[in-house]
């Protein structure tokens, strides 16, 4: 006890304070493998899905007949199209760095890739078919594309969030 009737408490220094031990990330295993596949794959398939898309576009010159002919509507629909296109192909190469890393953050910004796809491919295709009814634009690229936005809301992203091995492994 001390002068004040109380009981010392020792002082604290760098050298006795006890730090809370700093998890290490489980190895990738089980479906973890899957996800990651998916996950180096997102990239470059959205390349080879952007190529087909827009090279067509570029190369016969449809583009500029488009600028010239089309109304301010569909120019920024396209436009609008063509920056999602680029926003979504920079956060998939940044959920590598991210899955690579075991970052705590990958269930979040997988959620948010994943969202902004469906979102995006949704409401493109809705405009798109208000634009021009005449168009058949549920093609079955399209309904494929929906099912697989689907697939990773519905099951990658609740896995993420609560597999013990998900939230063991990305703790970083």
């Amino acid at each position: 006890m001390n002068n004040t009737g109380t009981t010392a408490q020792p002082e604290t220094t760098a050298e006795n304070t006890v730090q809370a031990p700093v998890p290490q990330p489980w190895a990738f295993g089980g479906w973890l493998w899957l996800l990651g596949f998916g996950i180096w794959l997102g990239p470059f398939r959205l390349l080879v899905n952007l190529w087909g898309l827009y090279q067509p576009l570029f190369s016969d010159g449809d583009f500029s007949d488009i600028l010239h002919a089309a109304s301010a509507g569909f120019i920024l629909l396209i436009f609008s199209e063509m920056l999602i296109n680029l926003l979504m192909l920079a956060l998939s190469v940044y959920l590598i760095y991210l899955f690579m890393r075991k970052s705590s953050l990958l269930p979040k910004y997988f959620f948010i890739l994943a969202a902004m796809a469906a979102t995006f491919l949704l409401g493109d295709t809705l405009i798109t078919s208000l634009m021009f009814p005449q168009l058949e634009v549920w093609t079955d690229d399209i309904i494929k594309s929906l099912f697989s936005s689907a697939i990773a809301l519905g099951i990658w992203v609740p896995y993420l969030y609560i597999s013990e091995r998900a939230k063991n492994t990305f703790v970083c």
